[in-house]
């Protein structure tokens, strides 16, 4: 499976997760949900990588620093913002907020690892923010300027930071680490993070899933968490977190399809947006195969 396709997958089971996960913290308190997630997303992971790569203890052990920012940051600080905005905010200002976050990767990329971003990456992240705004407004002017901001959308910002840190540590930092043992690895020092942070502060949000929520945790724990963490660190290390990160603004617009497919009525302009994002997508990538 190529690069690209793991990528626009990753972006799919993302924008799954926003209703999965909008489901779970109604049934479960937010922590909870990102725990049991990680949980289960450890479980299916880790054997996956004892299996097929052998464990170099030393590596691990001398990019110790970068992977511990990656699991406390990157997994526990961008799950707990999440969860938490989700019971917060609406899915529409979460949807434009997360819109922001290829540009935060785009920014920290060019900032860490001194990559330019270029006119091609820069048109195509352009396009594909335009076709974001125009999904998640509807096409209005007038609903992006009546949008008012809560403590739920601050915690979105927060954790749309921390996912932009988890996407750059490893161009800059990880050295001699193949994506099965950096995902894996830092799962389980995010699952850990959270597990300590609810022993410290919430020990009432440790309660086993009720049956209902089996399902969107099992999805979110393997698809959402064990499959696309690997295919998007593996897919940072191919071809770039700038490039990786347009890749990004697909998730908003398969949001709004996934919306459609339950039942949410369809506008012209979620369609018109989600041209614009795949045009932009398809601009960077032909762009940079070009080079």
């Amino acid at each position: 499976m190529s690069t690209y396709l793991q990528l626009v997958l990753t972006s799919f089971f993302w924008a799954a997760t926003f209703h999965f996960g909008k489901y779970a913290v109604a049934l479960m308190p937010p922590l909870a949900v990102g725990i049991w997630r990680f949980l289960l997303g450890g479980l299916a992971l880790v054997p996956i990588v004892l299996l097929r790569e052998p464990l170099h203890f030393g590596n691990l052990r001398r990019n110790l620093l970068p992977l511990l920012a990656m699991g406390v940051i990157g997994i526990g600080g961008f799950n707990l913002g999440m969860f938490y905005g989700l019971k917060r905010t609406s899915a529409l200002n979460a949807a434009l907020i997360m819109a922001f976050m290829p540009a935060m990767i785009v920014a920290l990329a060019a900032w860490l690892q001194r990559e330019r971003i270029g006119w091609v990456r820069g048109i195509g992240m352009g396009l594909g923010l335009a076709g974001v705004i125009v999904v998640v407004s509807g096409g209005s002017w007038r609903t992006l300027v009546g949008l008012s901001f809560s403590r739920g959308d601050l915690l979105l910002l927060a954790a749309s930071a921390c996912w932009a840190l988890y996407s750059v540590i490893p161009g800059r930092f990880v050295r001699g680490l193949g994506p099965l043992q950096i995902a894996g690895s830092t799962i389980v020092i995010g699952t850990l993070a959270m597990l300590g942070f609810a022993l410290l502060a919430l020990p009432a949000a440790l309660v086993w899933p009720p049956l209902p929520a089996w399902p969107a945790l099992a999805f979110m724990g393997v698809c959402a968490t064990a499959v696309a963490y690997l295919w998007w660190t593996r897919g940072v290390g191919r071809v770039g977190a700038q490039r990786a990160a347009l890749f990004m603004n697909l998730t908003p617009v398969l949001t709004a399809l996934i919306g459609t497919a339950l039942g949410e009525p369809t506008s012209g302009a979620q369609v018109a947006g989600a041209v614009l994002v795949i045009a932009g997508v398809l601009f960077a990538a032909r762009g940079a195969a070009a080079r």
